[in-house]
């Protein structure tokens, strides 16, 4: 009986026009526009994801998640939270739009947002991993690409709180000197309550990150570590020496026979 009424009720509200009726185009068009957007939020999802990578690995943040749980907590606040909190906001419409989908449409949304946002750092991380980030930041100081250029230049000069990576320049008995990006030459305090690994003694030339406040123009470090020394940089071809183009020249066969008959005239 129930379903009767239904059925009723149905015919009666199409009947009296209450139901708006659209071509399969329509529902062509808007499944398209909806695949178009899911798309536009992905790639700016791992885009955005990849930049924050990129801007913490640019700037020697990550260096402050070694430094126990303060340096964890300077991690996190040293965090671009504008760019994240994007990221984040992507996220959320990203798991609405899918819901009605059947992959998702039976989950709970907050499971689509864990699933969504542990897709979304794994991906980020591999992304960051390749050159994609850096060739974009090489044509911003060619001059090209101006439109990203604020961005690129926002994670050049990212400095997170408290850290402070640098070579050693000179070794004193209450710590060392060193230069960074912010200054030329800073003194380093250290004590008996700075952390560092075990039998690690400072040297000049040694990358070093620095953990500590600044006061009175020197840092007071909390802990040092030594960085690890990254593989050396390839020269591109367009950048190779003249010099050594040259070795790598063969020589012309044509021009040694001309050398030789010359000589042969000669004597």
């Amino acid at each position: 009986m129930k379903n009767k009424d239904l059925k009723n009720n149905i015919m009666k509200t199409i009947k009296d026009g209450d139901v708006q009726m659209h071509s399969k185009q329509f529902f062509l068009g808007k499944a398209l526009l909806s695949i178009v957007g899911i798309t536009f939020i992905i790639l700016a999802i791992l885009f955005l994801g990849s930049f924050i990578v990129f801007m913490t690995s640019q700037s020697s943040a990550w260096e402050l998640t070694k430094f126990g749980t303060a340096g964890i907590i300077s991690f996190i606040t040293s965090l671009p939270w504008i760019i994240l909190g994007v990221g984040l906001l992507l996220i959320g419409m990203l798991a609405k739009l899918i819901q009605k989908y059947p992959f998702a449409y039976h989950k709970p949304i907050v499971a689509s947002i864990a699933i969504i946002v542990a897709v979304s750092v794994g991906g980020g991380y591999a992304v960051a991993q390749t050159s994609f980030h850096k060739n974009i930041n090489n044509h911003i100081e060619t001059g090209k690409l101006k439109a990203a250029a604020p961005l690129y230049k926002r994670a050049q000069k990212h400095n997170p709180k408290n850290l402070h990576a640098g070579i050693i320049s000179e070794i004193f008995e209450d710590g060392f000197t060193m230069k960074t990006r912010q200054y030329d030459s800073i003194h380093v305090i250290v004590s008996d309550d700075t952390k560092k690994p075990p039998q690690y003694e400072p040297a000049t030339e040694d990358k070093i990150s620095v953990f500590g406040k600044i006061k009175n123009e020197k840092i007071h470090a909390r802990g040092i570590k030594p960085i690890s020394k990254k593989r050396e940089i390839k020269k591109p071809r367009n950048q190779v020496k003249a010099s050594d183009k040259r070795e790598h020249i063969k020589p012309n066969p044509q021009d040694i026979r001309k050398k030789q008959h010359r000589i042969r005239k000669i004597r």
